[in-house]
């Protein structure tokens, strides 16, 4: 009797470790699987800790202009949705009209609304 009753909490605790990672396994499953319906791919990561625990972000800038946000993160520039390859920092970052100027050291580039 004493070995069914340690078998039964072995299988009780076991069972129960067992449905909590089957559900976090299907709650991310659904995140991932609906992301763009619940708006998790418009969001990005601001955190400069996570992005470096996951070595990713050495270089990490934002600018908020006119309720639009400029971020450069590594060698990517995100605008909206349009992302920009710049190998150097950005200095500043100034909407006029529709369009961006992003200035680096060396240079200034011109930003239509369609990233180009």
């Amino acid at each position: 009797m004493r070995l069914r009753k340690l078998l039964r909490k072995i299988h009780r605790w076991v069972g129960l470790l067992s449905a909590l990672w089957l559900l976090q396994l299907a709650t991310t499953g659904l995140l991932l699987q609906h992301a763009d319906t619940l708006k998790l791919t418009s969001s990005f990561v601001k955190s400069p800790t996570i992005l470096q625990w996951f070595d990713y972000g050495h270089r990490q800038q934002a600018w908020d202009v006119a309720g639009e946000v400029v971020y450069q993160i590594d060698d990517e520039v995100k605008i909206n949705k349009a992302i920009i390859n710049i190998a150097e920092p950005l200095v500043g970052a100034v909407k006029l009209n529709k369009q961006w100027v992003l200035a680096t050291s060396n240079q200034l580039r011109w930003i239509n609304p369609k990233g180009e």
